[in-house]
């Protein structure tokens, strides 16, 4: 049955009065047997538009996860699952370690909310590490990377380095961005004493494809229906992909992109599709 045609008799069956016979009473105790069951599972969706091949999912999603122990995968709906684990350590590296992604599509895990049912979760958030490159080492400080990151999203974590004092050719902060909203692809700082202002860069770890067009995960150029998105010059590109990551760890502070290029610059796309730099509008 459509997920749609669902929810509408779900909520003519709320509108209309129930017959007491109708209506079954659960024991606590028997909820309470559910609710540790749940503690053990994740649900999660792999954004794109169409289904992916559920078998092909099954055989890949533990090694994408890393998973060291077995694990169960019932489908729910439209890309939507549910992963029972054996393993509370297996659970916990899906929910924090991500973003992950299947076939370069992204996959989003959430904890059950409760009783909620699987189809009427909202998978809008993901957790994300984010390299802030060409950033001034006066800035390298807890208060000011916090500022920073509070631009960016809602922050998880500061990676404070292996000596602990922020140092290192980017910063690195983790933050909870909201996937329906434009990326952003760089912080403009303007600095009293400063004439020009400096424009960080900003770089995604495990970042799967987007729309380069709108800046959008979820879907590509092609699918983009944005139409105040420019699908000709891209503003939007490979570059905010890091090229290595440490997994959710710590940074390995020589990966991703060069300090030196990015001075007063962002990458763009020519026609040939090629990276260059150029300056911002």
């Amino acid at each position: 049955m459509d997920p749609e045609e669902i929810a509408r008799l779900v909520n003519e069956m709320k509108l209309s009065r129930s017959d007491p016979k109708e209506i079954v009473n659960l024991e606590e105790a028997e909820i309470r047997i559910e609710e540790e069951r749940l503690s053990r599972c994740l649900v999660a969706k792999v954004l794109l538009s169409k289904a992916i091949n559920r078998d092909a999912f099954r055989q890949q999603l533990p090694r994408i996860l890393q998973a060291e122990r077995r694990m169960n995968i019932e489908a729910t709906g439209d890309n939507t699952f549910v992963f029972e684990f054996y393993s509370i350590r297996d659970r916990n590296r899906a929910l924090n370690e991500g973003p992950w992604n299947f076939s370069r599509n992204l996959l989003i895990c959430k904890e059950p909310t409760g009783l909620n049912n699987p189809r009427s979760m909202l998978f809008e958030e993901i957790n994300i590490w984010v390299q802030l490159h060409n950033i001034p080492l006066a800035f390298l400080q807890k208060d000011l990377l916090m500022k920073l990151g509070r631009q960016i999203g809602q922050i998880v974590e500061l990676d404070r380095g292996e000596n602990g004092a922020f140092l290192g050719r980017f910063a690195r902060i983790r933050v909870r961005i909201n996937i329906t909203k434009q990326l952003r692809k760089c912080l403009r700082i303007s600095a009293m004493r400063d004439e020009e202002d400096t424009i960080i860069l900003l770089v995604y770890e495990r970042l799967p494809d987007f729309c380069y067009a709108c800046g959008r995960l979820g879907h590509s150029c092609r699918e983009c229906d944005d139409e105040d998105a420019d699908k000709v010059n891209h503003s939007f590109g490979v570059w905010m992909r890091a090229s290595s990551h440490a997994g959710g760890g710590r940074s390995n502070r020589g990966s991703g992109v060069k300090h030196d290029e990015t001075k007063n610059a962002v990458p763009t796309q020519d026609e040939s599709g090629q990276t260059k730099l150029t300056g911002l509008d």
